[in-house]
């Protein structure tokens, strides 16, 4: 996303066009790096779970940036693989400057809302916006379920609704990861800036408190899992990444 810098690179997992927002509100000598494992249709790469893809996203970093400290992170799913990364390099005998977490869930605590949730959720959010919320649903819905269809049947599929199917995709094989990782008490510190809107899950600190073995540093920003990265929001989140990297480089 950006390659010049005097810091050492910033890798973030997953989520490009949410970092490409957050990078210039970053420190104009901070190298930031996208970490994405998709196939030449934008279709996501499997792997046998996220030990083998962050296995696989070290390799990359490594090409980059040899030996650490190293600044690792991640937006949802990708703050999961960016903490079996940090793992596996402490376990090499790394340094691990940073490792940032964005609204991530440890993938055991995500459980699905109950329709009383669902349907409060949902009203408050039309009483809030009005009826555009009802359009911003309908649409988001079936995006979705056409995702999900055609993910099945290659013959619906629209060139320009391509991206559904890869999201489609891709969310399928983040369940699938979720349900065999086990993941194991992490001895660094555990940067976690999670979103004030929760909607419906109320896992203290996402649970990441039974996991930090070391420090859990903890700052709530306002909004919701995917607003954080939206003005003003996103000034607190790199307001709060630059002042842990100044830290921990220090």
């Amino acid at each position: 996303i950006k390659a010049n810098g005097s810091k050492p690179p910033l890798f973030l997992c997953q989520g490009f066009s949410l970092y490409q927002s957050l990078v210039p509100y970053l420190d104009s000598e901070q190298p930031v790096y996208a970490l994405i494992s998709q196939d030449g249709q934008g279709m996501p790469i499997r792997f046998n779970g996220i030990e083998e893809l962050a296995s696989c996203y070290i390799n990359e970093i490594r090409t980059l940036q040899p030996e650490g400290p190293y600044l690792l992170g991640g937006h949802s799913f990708g703050g999961v693989i960016a903490f079996e990364m940090a793992q596996q390099l402490s376990s090499q005998g790394q340094q691990i400057a940073l490792l940032a977490l964005f609204d991530s869930y440890v993938p055991s605590t995500i459980k699905k809302a109950s329709v009383f949730k669902s349907l409060s959720y949902n009203l408050n959010q039309l009483l809030k916006i009005g009826p555009a919320y009802l359009l911003k649903y309908g649409i988001e819905r079936l995006s979705e379920k056409y995702g999900n269809i055609a993910l099945k049947n290659k013959f619906i599929r629209i060139k320009k609704l391509q991206y559904l199917v890869s999201r489609a995709a891709y969310f399928k094989l983040v369940k699938e990861y979720a349900t065999k990782y086990i993941p194991q008490s992490y001895l660094g510190r555990i940067t976690l800036l999670m979103a004030s809107d929760r909607r419906f899950q109320d896992e203290p600190e996402l649970g990441w408190t039974k996991l930090a073995g070391g420090e859990l540093e903890i700052h709530e920003i306002p909004g919701d899992h995917i607003s954080i990265f939206q003005e003003p929001s996103i000034r607190l989140i790199a307001k709060n990444l630059e002042l842990s990297i100044d830290e921990r480089l220090s």
